[in-house]
């Protein structure tokens, strides 16, 4: 899988994912949910954490396999983080 961060871009075995706007900034943050809320939304106490889970499920299944991921795991009680 390669990030190109400049362009906003992703793609894995030479094909490229579409990703929606503030995904390609999520993944390369993937840290614990409250620090990715600071950096991609611009955090406001009124936003629900859960976002994040939300980006996270869409970007496993454009990325991964929702059911067995191998590229975006969950640490417990932390956040995320990616593993190419």
């Amino acid at each position: 899988m390669e990030i190109d961060s400049e362009r906003a871009e992703v793609s894995r075995a030479g094909r490229k994912i579409s990703l929606a706007a503030k995904e390609p900034q999520l993944l390369e943050y993937l840290l614990p949910s409250e620090e990715i809320l600071q950096k991609v939304e611009q955090y406001n106490s009124e936003v629900n954490s859960r976002i994040v889970d939300v980006h996270v499920a869409w970007l496993r299944q454009k990325l991964d396999n929702p059911q067995s991921p191998r590229h975006i795991q969950t640490v417990r009680g932390k956040g995320y983080k990616f593993i190419s």
